[in-house]
């Protein structure tokens, strides 16, 4: 039995990851600005290890070489620190949304019947978020619109089969 208690809250977690049960969250949220930076750091240091590798290629000066290898270890440890900075905030977020699901579903919300429709609604809300993002940057606002509604289809057959599996028990 505790294990089985066990699978559901982790399966809850990881539905708190990834959903947003309102309409309102349909937006996708503008990206924190460390975030950002986290993401072009890494980039950038990609493509410092591609041109490393390709000048090690070429048979470049061995000391450059080292040179180059402690400058990307340098980087390296400046952007797990930076993940470093990210973490309270999405645990936040996180114990924020297992908090909103507990208030609203209750015991019911750690059925399994229920656990269920939270990762499949957090599944497809994710995959329709970032549709409608890349159509948003892309400027295809019949898209948006499609997606929009979509969303709204998704959020009201999980509220229909959330409701019906808290009436059962």
């Amino acid at each position: 039995m505790r294990t089985r208690t066990k699978s559901h809250l982790v399966g809850l977690c990881i539905v708190a990851t990834l959903s947003c049960a309102t309409a309102a969250f349909a937006q996708t949220p503008p990206k924190a600005p460390l975030r950002k930076e986290v993401r072009e750091d890494r980039k950038e240091r990609r493509e410092d290890r591609k041109e490393l590798a390709e000048d090690k290629k070429q048979g470049a000066d061995k000391k450059e070489l080292a040179q180059d290898r402690k400058e990307l270890a340098k980087d390296r440890k400046e952007l797990h620190g930076d993940r470093k900075e990210l973490r309270p905030e999405l645990r936040a977020k996180r114990e924020a949304r297992l908090k909103e699901i507990k208030d609203k579903w209750g015991a019911s919300a750690h059925k399994p019947a229920a656990v269920d429709q939270l990762k499949l609604h957090a599944q497809r809300v994710a995959h329709l978020q970032r549709i409608r993002a890349v159509a948003v940057t892309k400027g295809k606002t019949d898209v948006v619109a499609r997606v929009d509604k979509v969303l709204g289809r998704e959020e009201a057959r999980f509220q229909k089969a959330m409701t019906r599996i808290k009436g059962e028990g």
